[in-house]
């Protein structure tokens, strides 16, 4: 009796939160909300996370997720009670470093180390995680060019460079660079599964893949590299060790190097993501704020020139800039993904739902640009 006097009371409350967005219950708009199961109803009042947890275990659907999503987020949906906890989780994270050494594996063992053939059935021949450049092209294989294309340009790339890439994923920079520009490349990654994947990829090639950590890059006595990239890593290394991963990179760089930062970023200054995406997606990570990579780039000592950012439609570096600037558009690609477990269709939509801006930082010039 007890449960069912809970479960109407909440029904009750979420009701009126999400008609407060334009979201019904049962409705039949794309973006209405068909509940299957009444359990639904107390496990939204915890906010992403239940909200999340309860459309893993199906007890919602929508016709069109990202566009329920996108307006869900346009209010603050969240009940007293998880705002309270929210502000708990952010003092957290202000307080101590989330990203350690052993936190940082986390996300490795958790989101990364899993089979391979999963993410190929979203991700393109290069294996792109992120941010891939959709400019004239609706087709992913091509994007995911146009955004290899534009990184090897920016980085002025030639076959006398040796190429770092911190955070490599499954090897797609690394190969692309090696076969199209003929340089040397060592990619880092903390993800055995990943290390494994890519060393097959790039089999053959002028490219070495590495399991480390960027804080271990001064210990692991490698020569300096002319070109290095961090591209959809930072990610995941927290607001309070970006000055640590300047200073790896800076060390490890040439007098006369250039160092390209791709990240999705976020305009507002934040400390945490959503639960649910952090206990389920990416522990321990947060969209870094384009103010804090500044200033870990302007704070680290090194020898850096101000440079300037390219702002062309393409993206392209233009005609005679010293320095390759930043503006990139960040685009998902999602076709049918029926075939999906709820938890990563869930993911990919909550992508497509938000407005993402990439950023991009030059040494040999330290330039940070944003576009959404």
């Amino acid at each position: 009796m007890l449960t069912r006097t809970i479960r109407v009371a909440a029904k009750a409350i979420v009701t009126g939160m999400l008609g407060r967005a334009d979201v019904r219950i049962d409705g039949d708009r794309p973006w209405d909300l068909r509940v299957h199961n009444d359990r639904f109803f107390p496990r939204a009042l915890r906010g992403s996370l239940g909200f999340g947890e309860s459309y893993v275990d199906g007890d919602w659907d929508a016709e069109c997720l990202d566009a329920l999503i996108r307006r869900l987020l346009r209010r603050d949906m969240s009940h007293p009670l998880v705002r309270l906890g929210r502000k708990l989780r952010t003092l957290r994270a202000r307080l101590f470093n989330l990203q350690t050494r052993r936190r940082s594996r986390v996300v490795a063992e958790e989101h990364y180390d899993l089979d391979h053939r999963m993410y190929q059935l979203f991700l393109g021949p290069w294996h792109q995680y992120s941010c891939c450049f959709f400019h004239g092209t609706g087709d992913l294989a091509e994007a995911e060019v146009q955004k290899l294309e534009m990184i090897c340009d920016k980085l002025e790339i030639t076959s006398q460079d040796r190429v770092l890439d911190i955070g490599c994923g499954w090897g797609g920079f690394a190969k692309y660079a090696a076969q199209t520009r003929g340089c040397r490349v060592v990619g880092l990654s903390l993800s055995a599964e990943q290390v494994e994947f890519a060393r097959r990829f790039t089999a053959g090639l002028p490219v070495e893949i590495r399991h480390l950590d960027y804080r271990d890059l001064a210990d692991a006595s490698l020569e300096p590299f002319d070109k290095i990239l961090i591209c959809g890593m930072i990610e995941h290394v927290g607001y309070k060790n970006y000055r640590t991963l300047m200073r790896a990179a800076f060390k490890a760089l040439r007098r006369d190097g250039l160092l390209l930062l791709h990240t999705i970023g976020n305009r507002a200054t934040t400390y945490r993501v959503e639960p649910w995406i952090e206990k389920y997606i990416f522990p321990n990570s947060m969209a870094p704020a384009m103010q804090r990579l500044a200033e870990a780039v302007v704070t680290t000592p090194a020898r850096w020139k101000p440079g300037t950012s390219d702002s062309s439609p393409t993206g392209r570096p233009s005609a005679g800039s010293k320095v390759r600037g930043a503006s990139m558009n960040a685009s998902v690609a999602c076709g049918s993904i029926t075939c999906f477990p709820r938890r990563p269709r869930l993911k990919l939509r909550i992508c497509t739902s938000g407005r993402l801006s990439c950023a991009s930082t030059g040494h040999r010039g330290a330039c940070i640009a944003g576009l959404t």
